[in-house]
């Protein structure tokens, strides 16, 4: 099974993948160790830019100064332009290379115009005739990967012809140096994978995401992961990525756009999306919040808002969704979220969580849903409270909500070979988020749960288990639960009626 090693080494990113025998080592511009060449031309790292709102790491190089701006500025070899590689203003790089082998070289640039946009790369010293003319034709005044040569058949370049030939691992200076003045990069890789595209592709290691939910469609032989759209986004939202293999994904693509005129407020963040199949339509489950909205708690000093459980509805998998109510399938007034659904005795039930902030013990409840999902039926019925684990571990929170309580989260269920009914579910512990394990006595949602030992404690959490097409269980989770976060897959499987982890992808 895959399992991705992450080094960091001279502020390189290298990532690389032992079974499928395909490596990618991602480097920003800016971290060069030094420059030669320099009397005509230089590299400037640049940090209040016109592309440094959209670059990674929010800075990027340019070579300056920029002569040569359009095809009509005066052309002057050895000046503004070189076609001899390693010639003028060459960077070098630090990269550790995990394998020898062919590793096909891209770079990000931003390019305006018909200039500005060529660069020559090389290794060790040495400048290739596959390190050539690396050059950009599409993708203006953005940043855009380009892998392509010019040549004289296409002047805008022919993919797969930069490479670079690596005949050892280890450490290895790699190189690049001026082709046109004014060119600016963001970012460069090499990648063992030819069929690897950064504009199209996107690692799952360079993903943020929060509570990943993956839907392995066997119709497409497509994995769909479904997360909320990033804070920065213009438009809060859920959004998709689409992967062949869990290593490479699509660019995201938005499934729904939260905005005026429905319940939630829509500045707030939208949590924990997951779709589900039922009855030949597609349904998304996701937390919505107003906080213009406040309710009653427990601790009455403690600060609340209006946040619930809605269900949307699709046709399509990859959506759009619409809502099916202008309110929270959750009770009105009530703290909840992250519901999902459950089928029993061919009934469908939202289990969702109360939250923390309103009762102290975050809870775990059941309600019955119509046949079409539109509403809910009767009272929530508790299933059993964050509290009664051993594991799980109380807080304060004054800045945020201003009272304390232990926390309820994510809602996953198993059905063992023997029909034991056993449920993953997230809090708090000794060493940070968790995922624990409880099974109910009577195999239903009524039955009473017994807590079992935590599955994941390393600080990470939000549950969900799907299998891959080749028939491997793995549990999704995000990892760590601030800062930099991940999606971390980890193979899992039955063992004596309860479930035990394996290796990580």
């Amino acid at each position: 099974m895959v399992k991705n090693i992450f080094l960091i080494l001279y502020g390189v990113l290298c990532s690389y993948n032992l079974a499928g025998q395909h490596h990618t080592i991602v480097v920003e511009s800016e971290y060069f160790f030094k420059q030669d060449s320099i009397q005509i031309r230089k590299w400037e790292i640049i940090e209040d830019g016109k592309g440094t709102a959209t670059s990674s790491n929010k800075k990027y190089i340019q070579c300056l100064p920029d002569s040569r701006v359009t095809h009509d500025d005066k052309l002057i070899s050895g000046v503004n332009f070189t076609d001899t590689p390693g010639k003028l203003a060459i960077l070098s790089y630090k990269v550790s290379i995990p394998y020898p082998g062919r590793y096909y070289v891209w770079a990000s640039a931003f390019s305006t115009g018909s200039e500005d946009n060529g660069v020559h790369v090389g290794i060790n010293g040495t400048w290739p005739d596959t390190g050539k003319k690396i050059q950009w034709c599409v993708g203006k005044n953005k940043w855009t990967w380009s892998g392509a040569q010019r040549t004289q058949k296409n002047h805008c370049g022919e993919k797969h012809l930069i490479y670079l030939d690596i005949p050892t691992s280890g450490e290895h200076i790699v190189q690049f140096s001026m082709r046109e003045d004014g060119v600016a990069l963001d970012r460069f890789l090499l990648t063992t994978d030819i069929s690897y595209d950064p504009n199209i592709h996107i690692k799952r290691k360079d993903i943020y995401i929060r509570d990943p939910f993956i839907y392995a469609n066997a119709l497409d032989t497509t994995y769909y992961m479904f997360s909320s759209a990033r804070d920065k986004d213009s438009l809060r939202g859920v959004i998709v990525y689409k992967s062949k293999d869990l290593e490479n994904w699509t660019h995201p693509a938005y499934v729904f756009k939260l905005e005026a005129g429905w319940w939630p407020d829509h500045n707030h963040g939208v949590w924990a999306p997951e779709v589900h199949q039922y009855n030949g339509k597609y349904y998304l489950f996701a937390t919505f919040t107003n906080k213009n909205i406040t309710l009653k708690a427990k601790d009455k000093n403690a600060k609340t808002a209006l946040r619930g459980t809605s269900i949307l509805v699709s046709d399509a998998l990859g959506g759009p969704y619409v809502p099916i109510q202008n309110s929270p399938h959750t009770p009105k007034d009530w703290m909840a979220l992250d519901g999902t659904l459950f089928i029993e005795n061919n009934d469908p039930y939202l289990v969702f969580c109360r939250e923390w902030v309103q009762v102290n013990n975050g809870t775990f409840e059941f309600q019955k849903l119509t046949p079409n999902l539109e509403k809910t039926m009767g009272k929530p019925k508790t299933m059993f409270k964050a509290g009664d684990a051993q594991w799980t571990k109380s807080f304060v929170d004054k800045k945020n909500w201003n009272t304390y309580g232990t926390v309820s989260d994510g809602a996953w269920f198993y059905r063992s070979k023997n029909g034991d009914l056993l449920m993953l579910w997230s809090s708090f512990g000794e060493a940070g988020y968790a995922v624990g394990l409880a099974k109910s006595s009577n195999g239903r949602l009524n039955g009473k749960w017994k807590q079992l030992p935590t599955l994941y404690t390393n600080d990470g959490g939000h549950p969900m288990i799907f299998k891959t097409f080749e028939g491997k269980m793995i549990l999704s989770i995000h990892q760590p639960n601030k800062g930099d976060i991940r999606a971390k897959f980890i193979e899992i499987e039955e063992k004596d009626n309860l479930l035990i982890l394996g290796k990580e992808l």
